[in-house]
């Protein structure tokens, strides 16, 4: 959802839900160089091939939240492919999913 979508305003705008007191702001997503960089010096124990590294990409959107949470659940020292992403993915989506639905 967008920040500037009109159900934002209507919850959190100054006649909204709670009358302007909810605080909110835009997180930018990354682009694809920045993520690969950040990668790259943060976990460079990940060992993208260049099609594995565009499925991460994809799958993550540049959304660093999803960059930090699923970059930590793919396997270590390993050579990580298109195919081997989504086999991770697959596999260990339930886990952001249940960190999430419990905060």
């Amino acid at each position: 959802m967008n920040i500037k979508d009109e159900l934002i305003g209507n919850i959190s705008g100054q006649k909204g839900a709670f009358g302007g007191r909810i605080l909110h702001y835009e997180i930018k997503t990354l682009s694809f160089e920045t993520t690969r960089n950040y990668l790259s010096e943060k976990v460079d124990y990940l060992k993208f091939t260049d099609d594995g590294f565009e499925r991460f990409y994809n799958c993550t959107n540049g959304n660093p939240y999803y960059i930090n949470s699923l970059a930590r659940l793919l396997p270590q020292n390993e050579e990580l492919n298109e195919e081997k992403i989504i086999v991770e993915f697959k596999n260990t989506l339930p886990y952001p999913v249940i960190h999430l639905t419990n905060e």
